[in-house]
């Protein structure tokens, strides 16, 4: 019997000891996974914020970029741009339309970085300037010089009641307000 109680003496003192080592074991586990996760939550926050200063930059050219275009072809820059001495109506208005087209194509891209009201305005834009063209061209008699097509265009701009290109500027404007 004597035995039994030492044996189990020392149970109880390895035991005693065993406990508060595993309680501290436990501790120290829970304390570096909640350490660890922290860290990584932390690490997250910073790699958005990183994220959103560069996606911020690019969204920021994506407006520019827009805005130029419709600068590009509004119907005074590709009027004058695009005159040419000895060709006919026909083909500046030809011109012009692949011109348009090639210069929303360069720029199809942006719309992921603006809204879809912004990009609905922006092909508004486009559809309004290719119809003042072709409608420009024909009003004209078919003998019409590029210089009377450029005329015609630059003023049907000035008489529209509504003018979506400078309705798409303001708005890409008020959008790149707001980002601020």
């Amino acid at each position: 019997m004597k035995i039994y109680y030492l044996i189990m003496e020392d149970f109880l003192a390895v035991l005693g000891y065993s406990i508060p080592l595993l309680l501290v074991l436990v501790a120290g586990i829970w304390g570096m996974y909640f350490y660890s996760k922290e860290k990584k939550r932390s690490d997250m926050e910073k790699l958005r914020l990183s994220n959103s200063s560069s996606v911020l930059k690019i969204r920021l050219q994506a407006y520019e970029r827009l805005v130029l275009f419709l600068e590009r072809i509004s119907p005074q820059q590709i009027a004058t741009r695009h005159q040419h001495q000895g060709i006919s109506a026909i083909e500046l208005q030809h011109i012009l339309v692949d011109n348009i087209r090639d210069e929303y194509e360069h720029n199809l891209v942006q719309q992921i970085y603006v809204s879809e009201e912004a990009w609905s305005q922006i092909n508004q834009a486009r559809l309004w300037v290719l119809k003042l063209v072709n409608e420009s061209d024909e009003a004209l008699d078919k003998n019409a010089s590029a210089n009377e097509l450029a005329i015609k265009i630059v003023s049907g701009e000035m008489i529209a009641e509504k003018n979506n290109l400078s309705l798409a500027i303001k708005f890409l404007k008020s959008e790149v307000r707001e980002l601020f």
